[in-house]
């Protein structure tokens, strides 16, 4: 027989393996669940007064009631509500399936602890998941750890920072002298960009912000020197963290520029998708809507290239006129003329 002192945590076991709001049990069932998972019968009247216990203490267990003549309240169809529903467990488990930086085996491990937020009766389906890597860094999670202590700490740390060589292993960036380089950072905090997680800092050499792959980081040592306070850093170069996520969609490195483009209106929506609160939307003339937006060169250029003729950048007249350049060198190498 179950311990009394063991059988709130069975119950609880049981309801959140074998219930959902579509799925019930009644304390019949309920005790022969517990007699085949657990090997022991709990008494009907002893299971009565610990469910009425649990369910007096923790509202997520739910029931029906209702009178039965002379045996007065009967409670019925219990069952547990998750804290997650299905439809989000299937958010999180395809977000998590397709993180490209995650290492396979750590990805799974993932998966399986947000499957077991549901319970049995949630169909984790086999999601699409991203490329797997020729090699991977298995310190990830450490690093997250690392950092999150370096930011709360406000400490500076080093680094070392990997990349890819022709072989597609991962192997250490290099000094001038060729040794595995040494980046010193004030940390200041994590975001995720398009799939990938990135820590925004200063290095120590420059006077504004930077960003660097988690997941290429390694050898993450916490140093006893304060983080640079952001204040420190020079205010013409963006030191302010939400608006270097804004400028830098597409994480590159450097300070942003104001630009002025003309869009079709289909384009609307992949503007807001790629710049959002950073893209201004002015008069719309002869098929054509004016946007202005401050971002990274770069990205303007890649929003450009990859609308071709239904994106036009305006100004700054050196990035329009890089452009117009670029597209007439491509046509030569593809055999046409300008």
């Amino acid at each position: 027989m179950l311990s009394d002192d063991l059988l709130p945590l069975k119950i609880m076991a049981v309801l959140q393996k074998y219930t959902d709001e579509n799925h019930t049990l009644t304390q019949a069932a309920l005790g022969r669940l517990l007699e085949r998972e657990y090997g022991s019968a709990a008494p009907s009247k002893v299971l009565r007064r610990v469910l009425s216990a649990m369910t007096a203490f923790d509202d997520s267990i739910e029931f029906e009631e209702f009178s039965r003549g002379g045996d007065g309240v009967i409670r019925t169809h219990f069952f547990l509500r998750h804290p997650f529903a299905d439809s989000e467990l299937r958010l999180l488990t395809d977000s998590l399936a397709l993180l490209p930086h995650l290492p396979a085996s750590q990805r799974a491990d993932l998966l399986g602890k947000v499957r077991d937020l549901g319970s049995r009766y949630f169909e984790m389906r086999t999601p699409l998941t991203a490329s797997p890597r020729q090699d991977e860094n298995k310190q990830l999670f450490l690093n997250i750890e690392l950092l999150d202590e370096a930011i709360r700490l406000g400490r500076k740390i080093s680094a070392g920072y990997l990349t890819y060589n022709t072989e597609k292993k991962l192997c250490s960036r290099l000094g001038e002298d060729g040794r595995p380089r040494v980046y010193r950072l004030s940390p200041y905090r994590l975001l995720m960009n398009d799939g990938r997680y990135y820590l925004i800092c200063n290095h120590d050499r420059f006077d504004d912000l930077a960003h660097y792959r988690i997941d290429r980081l390694t050898d993450i040592q916490i140093l006893d020197e304060p983080a640079r306070p952001l204040r420190q850093l020079d205010p013409a170069r963006h030191t302010d963290a939400e608006e270097y996520i804004r400028e830098h969609v597409y994480m590159f490195s450097g300070p942003g520029i104001r630009a002025r483009l003309k869009l079709r209106p289909d384009c609307i929506s992949e503007a807001v998708d790629l710049f959002g609160s950073a893209v201004e939307f002015q008069e719309q003339e002869d098929g054509w809507v004016q946007a202005t937006v401050r971002a990274h060169p770069l990205a303007v250029c890649r929003f450009v290239r990859s609308y071709g003729a239904a994106v036009i950048l305006e100004t700054p007249e050196d990035l329009r006129r890089q452009i117009r350049d670029e597209l007439s060198e491509t046509l030569k190498l593809y055999g046409r003329k300008t």
